[in-house]
C-alpha cells in the first residue's frame, strides 16, 4: 500500500516538472535604490516607453518602463495605456504613493532569458508574463488596485 502511494507521488512530481515549461515566463525582481529608483526613471522619461494599468491616473495598479535603447520589447495587453508626458507620469506616481495600505515598489521585469526587459512600479508581487519569442515579453492587464471600503478593517489602525 505504501509503495503505491510513493509511486503515485513520484509520477505526479515527474509529470509536474516535465510537463510545465516555466522557461517561457518572466518574473519580477526587486531593485535596490542605489541601483535605480523611481525618481531616476521619471527623470529619464524620454528614454522609455511608459504604460500604466488601471481605470485612470488616480487609480493605477502599475506603471511599466520599457527602455527604448535595448533590443528587448515589452508587449502590453489591451487595457494598458501609454503615458504621453512626464507631467502625467508624475501624477500617476503621486497617486500610487498616496496609498499607504498598499505601497508600490520598483521591480525589474526579468524575461525567461534572465535579461532585464524593463521596470514596473506596483504594489503587486506577481504579474502575468509570457515570452513571445525574439526577445519580446507579453505582460497581461493588471487588476484594479485594492480599494478600502472602511468598516471594521480600518478600526484596527
Amino acid at each position: 500500500m505504501k509503495v503505491s502511494y510513493i509511486l503515485w507521488a513520484l509520477l505526479l512530481i515527474f509529470l509536474f516538472t516535465e510537463c510545465s515549461d516555466l522557461s517561457m515566463y518572466g518574473r519580477l525582481r526587486g531593485v535596490s535604490q542605489k541601483d535605480i529608483s523611481i525618481t531616476s526613471l521619471v527623470d529619464n522619461f524620454n528614454s522609455f516607453y511608459v504604460y500604466f494599468s488601471g481605470p485612470n491616473r488616480e487609480s493605477a495598479a502599475a506603471v511599466i518602463f520599457d527602455p527604448k535603447d535595448d533590443q528587448r520589447e515589452i508587449v502590453v495587453e489591451k487595457g494598458w495605456e501609454k503615458v504621453e508626458d512626464k507631467r502625467s507620469l508624475k501624477e500617476i506616481i503621486h497617486w500610487m504613493r498616496a496609498d499607504i495600505l498598499f505601497p508600490p515598489r520598483l521591480n525589474a521585469i526579468i524575461g525567461p532569458d534572465n535579461q532585464v526587459y524593463g521596470y514596473i512600479f506596483t504594489y503587486l508581487i506577481h504579474i502575468y508574463t509570457r515570452s513571445l519569442g525574439n526577445q519580446r515579453l507579453w505582460i497581461g492587464y493588471l487588476p484594479l488596485p485594492p480599494i478600502d471600503y472602511g468598516g471594521d478593517f480600518m478600526k484596527s489602525f
